[in-house]
C-alpha cells in the first residue's frame, strides 16, 4: 500500500510540475523584445607556434528582438576565461548576430563583432580584434515566455599577432 501511495504521489508530482511545460512546448511566435543569458564551457586554441588547446568557461547575455516568426536579431556580450600552466587568458566580445529557426526549436546562428583578448603570466598581452561566429542549437519553451536550450558555437577571432579558434557548448535561456 505504501508503495502504491508513493508511486501515485511521484506521478502526480511529475505531471503537476511538467504539465504546463508539456502543454506549451513547441514552436512559438518569437517576434518582439527578447533578452537572454547563457553559460557553458569550451576550448580555445591559438594558431601561434606551440600553442595548445585551453579549456575554459564562458558566460554571456543578449538583448534584441524578433524580426519575423523565424528570425531574431540581437546584440550580445560574451566573456570567456581559462587558466592553464600559470597563464590566465580571457576575452570579452561585443557582437551583433541573429538566430534563424529552421524547424520547431532548431536554429542556426551567425554573428560578428569586436573582441578584446588579454593574458597574464609569462608573455602578458592585451589586444583588440575582430570575431566571427556561427553555431546551431535547440530551445524549447518551459513556460509561455521562457525558452531554455543548448547551443554549440564556433568563433574565429583575429588579432594582430595571432588568431584564436573557440568552440563552446552553452546552456541558454531566453525571455520572449
Amino acid at each position: 500500500m505504501k508503495r502504491q501511495i508513493a508511486l501515485s504521489m511521484a506521478a502526480l508530482l511529475v505531471l503537476g510540475a511538467f504539465s504546463e511545460a508539456m502543454a506549451l512546448d513547441g514552436w512559438r511566435d518569437r517576434t518582439g523584445l527578447l533578452y537572454g543569458a547563457h553559460f557553458g564551457g569550451g576550448s580555445a586554441k591559438s594558431d601561434a607556434d606551440g600553442a595548445k588547446a585551453r579549456l575554459g568557461y564562458n558566460v554571456g547575455a543578449r538583448v534584441g528582438g524578433g524580426v519575423t516568426e523565424k528570425l531574431t536579431l540581437d546584440a550580445s556580450m560574451n566573456y570567456r576565461a581559462d587558466d592553464k600552466d600559470s597563464v590566465e587568458t580571457s576575452s570579452l566580445s561585443l557582437s551583433l548576430g541573429g538566430n534563424f529557426f529552421l524547424a520547431e526549436g532548431f536554429f542556426v546562428r551567425a554573428g560578428a563583432g569586436l573582441v578584446n583578448f588579454s593574458s597574464s603570466g609569462a608573455g602578458s598581452e592585451d589586444q583588440t580584434g575582430m570575431g566571427f561566429g556561427a553555431g546551431m542549437g535547440y530551445e524549447f519553451f518551459a513556460n509561455a515566455d521562457l525558452a531554455v536550450g543548448v547551443a554549440g558555437n564556433f568563433d574565429y577571432q583575429t588579432f594582430d599577432d595571432f588568431n584564436l579558434q573557440v568552440f563552446t557548448i552553452n546552456v541558454t535561456s531566453t525571455l520572449y
